[in-house]
């Protein structure tokens, strides 16, 4: 349960400690229910077992987000949307994606829309250039704000970096399925920019990304 809220209620004598004690016991078997069909997608995911993978997620992603067992919860999503354009189910697959894109905890959020849109891709390319666009103006936002505000805020920023790197990285792997290997080699030059902190094998493998993308882009040049 949030804090502010029930902070504010209690201030303003709204409190419903019987409510609030439902609430809680609704959150608690919903996570305990996430905890089982990430147990059971994971174990599908394994044994190659799609259509049971894909029916763990389909009640997984309709659960709340913020009780998922599963971080980031988006990655759930992308999965089931994967699943479905991997099994020509175009439309399906189309509907989930606007879908998760359209979950109050994942429309703002780069990295979510990034994997959305990656596993759309070739089921809706439109969709997955529009959920790409997204992505690049959130992080564009992130980017104007960042190194503003008071040293929480810089705190914070500098954690959104990181999950911005990830989205830069998977933006950069859309850009080059889509033909474009000179954005994608600029996407993935903004990702390693944007991960400072991140561990050497990390940079290593970010850098020969970097190279194979710039690579690409010298022989579609003129």
């Amino acid at each position: 349960m949030d804090a502010e809220p029930a902070i504010a209620a209690v201030v303003a004598g709204r409190w419903d400690l019987a409510a609030a004690e439902r609430a809680a016991e609704r959150e608690a078997a919903e996570r305990e229910r996430a905890r089982e069909l990430v147990a059971r997608w994971t174990e599908a995911r394994r044994a190659g077992r799609s259509a049971d993978e894909l029916d763990a997620l389909a009640e997984l992603t309709a659960l709340d987000p913020r009780n998922a067992s599963y971080s980031p919860p988006f990655l759930c999503d992308a999965r089931c949307v994967a699943l479905l354009a991997e099994g020509g189910r175009r439309d399906e697959a189309s509907a989930a994606a606007r879908a998760a894109a359209a979950k109050e905890s994942f429309r703002g959020e780069p990295w979510a829309l990034a994997e959305l849109g990656r596993a759309v891709r070739s089921a809706d390319p439109a969709l997955a250039a529009q959920l790409a666009g997204a992505a690049e103006h959130g992080i564009a936002h992130h980017d104007e704000a960042r190194g503003t505000g008071d040293s929480w805020d810089r705190y914070l920023a500098a954690g959104q970096a990181g999950w911005d790197a990830q989205a830069l990285e998977v933006l950069a792997e859309v850009r080059a399925q889509q033909g474009e290997p000179g954005r994608a080699a600029e996407l993935t030059r903004r990702c390693i920019e944007h991960d400072e902190g991140s561990f050497l094998d990390e940079v290593r493998r970010r850098r020969a990304l970097l190279a194979r993308y710039r690579e690409a882009a010298a022989k579609t040049d003129p």
